[in-house]
């Protein structure tokens, strides 16, 4: 993605997820992308190295919704798995057909 210049508030919000996420997950990686049409803020996509989805949305789920309800900051975590894991999963579905 396009890198941005975030505003200063959203940037801090960005960072202090990040540092939340990395405290517990050191491999991922991070990018930002502007909310889609008709959405305002930020989404905070992250990259783990493994399938660890659903504990990094656990892990931010309070803060994000605290930033997005009571400060009015929305920036929306989106755990995705990399593409080093995408292609991973496409070679053992492929070695499996094979062997079946």
């Amino acid at each position: 993605m396009k890198e941005q210049r975030l505003p200063p508030r959203y940037e801090s919000a960005i960072e202090e997820l990040k540092v939340m996420i990395l405290s517990k997950f050191p491999d991922v990686s991070f990018e930002v992308g502007r909310a889609g049409e008709g959405m305002r803020g930020y989404f905070l996509y992250v990259y783990p190295e493994y399938s660890e989805a659903d504990e990094i949305a656990e892990l931010v789920r309070e803060r994000m919704t605290q930033l997005i309800l009571d400060e009015n900051i929305p920036v929306y975590v989106a755990p995705t798995a990399s593409k080093r894991e995408i292609e991973a999963r496409r070679a053992r579905a492929a070695s499996s057909r094979l062997i079946e």
